[in-house]
């Protein structure tokens, strides 16, 4: 087995502890402790082939280090609190421009470069000069396109210059050419999510293999005779890279994999890591510039701008730079719930239930055939057509919901059925706004309730699809249940809408749809 990893999760859904147990691994078990506010305060490796380490970082009210012990670069950090801006990590000394944009870095702690850091006016890097001491100083010069993506990559040292292409499949880079050569130095393949990268051929054939964060653990190839070459890595809290070959650490990457830490690609020479709008710092584990879509964008920041995704690297990655991608936790399965392989089975069922749509098995048939034919109509007036195989348009505003998720906070919990869990025999419950948690109600049996109160000893994909979908447009509408046209209060039927179908004309606002997330 090449790779293989448990997880183990609060219920705040802080990752709490991860345990390797694939043949030949490197990074060994690690134990994380989060405050009360999510934020990650200590942690520990052990039995890793890197170096085990037990590692404490003191937090400010503003999420800014102010001391650490057992990191790479420990010690007391210092800033200027009110823009939370460091002036002197423990390695470095730092100065920012007045956009707040890091300019410049003085290492005065391990051997290291100074940087000097060029932006342009949107606030993207497109310059570093590196001061190594060498005779020549090593530089980089970055181009983006019109939809900020960095398409060019120029490095120079001396006389020399190499140029490094991206060519982009939406945001995911899908080929590199070097210098002028027409032929690719590096093609991937991926899923369909950002950063599913699947494989790279770069000379040889290349496989990833990921952990629940997205974070590439092992890179196999298998050459045409001999056993597989397989290259592993290991990461500290904030993605410092530690990279294996043969189970021996080695400085650079064999196979020449730039996508490590949350999938993202790791700019060896900068110690910088690229995500998309803005630059991740592994040793200080936070962004070189303010959040571009404002200070306040991911309220948990607590208006600090530089902070990477709440201080949590174990419960959240950030694939734009922009805000914190949550994951989203089936806590009955005690894994990741994945809405878009949820979907993906949609769609090869070539259906698309009532009770998949709904999440209410429990439903009286003659009611829940209504309600069939209701969203049948409504997908004809909707959208001029109705497909009864192939819901390609369903799919395409479910993906909306997806890509609206992964910009805000939607957050699945596990709770008992109780008070902490809304009505008693609830499948699931939520606040109508953003950041409010998902509570997916579990009964004395471990199974999830259904709509109608009777309990499932086994989890129903469909059920389950459906119920996640119906909270999720809760929290992107901002607004509640709704009740069916003509419903009488006393039929238990049908006395509140689905938030995941539109009611019909006679008991909805002609403005606002709160079908699938979307707003007409």
């Amino acid at each position: 087995m090449i790779d293989s990893r448990t997880y183990g999760f609060d219920e705040a859904d802080n990752k709490q502890s991860e345990h390797n147990l694939g043949s030949g691994q490197i990074s060994g078990s690690r134990s994380m402790i989060h405050d009360s506010l999510g934020r990650m305060v200590g942690s520990e490796v052990a039995g890793s082939v890197a170096t085990d380490r037990t590692v404490s970082y003191e937090l400010d009210g503003g999420g800014n280090r102010t001391n650490v012990t057992g990191a790479t670069c420990a010690g007391t950090y210092s800033l200027d609190a009110a823009l939370n801006e460091y002036t002197q990590t423990p390695c470095e000394d730092w100065a920012h421009d007045s956009a707040g944009n890091l300019v410049q870095t003085r290492a005065t702690a391990n051997p290291g470069a100074d940087r000097e850091l060029e932006y342009d006016h949107r606030g993207r890097l497109v310059g570093v000069v590196l001061h190594t001491g060498e005779p020549e100083d090593t530089a980089v010069r970055f181009a983006y396109d019109a939809l900020g993506r960095k398409i060019r990559a120029t490095w120079s040292e001396g006389g020399a210059a190499f140029t490094e292409h991206y060519i982009y499949d939406d945001w995911n880079v899908i080929e590199e050419y070097a210098n002028d050569d027409p032929t690719p130095s590096a093609t991937y393949l991926y899923g369909d999510g950002l950063d599913d990268r699947l494989q790279m051929i770069r000379g040889n054939s290349w496989w990833f293999y990921d952990d629940e964060s997205g974070s590439t653990t092992a890179l196999a190839h298998k050459p045409a005779v001999g056993p597989l070459w397989i290259e592993r890595y290991a990461y500290q809290d904030f993605g410092e890279p530690s990279l294996f070959w043969a189970g021996a650490p080695v400085p650079d990457s064999y196979s020449g994999n730039p996508y490590l830490f949350a999938g993202r690609r790791w700019l060896a020479e900068l110690g910088l890591y690229d995500l998309r709008t803005r630059h991740l710092d592994p040793i200080s584990g936070r962004f070189i510039t303010r959040d571009t879509l404002g200070i306040w964008a991911d309220e948990e920041n607590l208006g600090n701008g530089y902070t990477y995704v709440t201080n949590a690297p174990g419960s959240a990655t950030d694939p734009t730079g922009e805000a914190k991608k949550p994951k989203i936790k089936n806590c009955h399965a005690g894994a990741r719930a994945n809405i878009e392989d949820w979907l993906d089975e949609a769609e090869r069922q070539g259906r698309l239930s009532r009770d998949w749509f709904n999440g209410q098995a429990g439903r009286k048939r003659k009611r829940r055939k209504a309600d069939w034919n209701n969203y049948k109509n409504d997908g004809r007036e909707w959208w001029g057509k109705y497909d009864n195989t192939r819901f390609h348009r369903i799919k395409w505003n479910f993906r909306k919901i997806v890509r609206r998720c992964s910009k805000n906070v939607i957050t699945f919990k596990c709770r008992s059925t109780g008070i902490f869990c809304g009505p008693p025999k609830a499948a699931a419950w939520t606040l109508s706004s953003w950041h409010a948690w998902i509570r997916v109600c579990k009964n004395d049996k471990g199974g999830l309730f259904r709509q109608d109160g009777t309990p499932q000893t086994k989890l129903d994909t469909e059920d389950f699809g459906g119920i996640m979908l119906h909270e999720i447009s809760h929290n992107i509408n901002a607004i509640g249940d709704k009740r069916l046209s003509g419903a009488k209060v006393a039929d238990k039927d049908s006395t509140r809408e689905l938030a995941a179908r539109k009611p019909t004309r006679a008991s909805w606002s002609a403005t606002n749809y709160e079908f699938f997330g979307t707003s007409r």
